[in-house]
């Protein structure tokens, strides 16, 4: 199942919000965000790019998989049909 799926669908996203506003897993999505790979020594001096590229990879990784379970909490904003009136009042006089 993919984000959106999960967004589209009002009981899951009701639920995940239930589950997220939990202490404990408050306390764990904190613990993950402290401990994001950025909090580590960087490669040293002189290392391969591939090395920093790697670590700019799993930053990246990390980052976006804490903030997708945030969003799971999240539904996705509902379309309002905007109905046509043709005023004018949108003119500047």
């Amino acid at each position: 199942m993919k984000m959106m799926d999960w967004r589209a669908d009002p009981t899951l996203t009701s639920e995940a919000e239930r589950v997220l506003k939990n202490k404990t897993v408050r306390a764990m999505l904190e613990v993950l965000t402290d401990e994001r790979p950025s909090t580590r020594p960087l490669p040293p001096v002189g290392a391969q790019g591939t090395d920093h590229a790697y670590a700019n990879g799993l930053e990246s990784g990390w980052r976006a998989a804490v903030e997708t379970m945030k969003m799971l909490a999240v539904p996705l904003p509902t379309n309002e049909e905007m109905v046509a009136t043709f005023e004018d009042s949108n003119k500047d006089d």
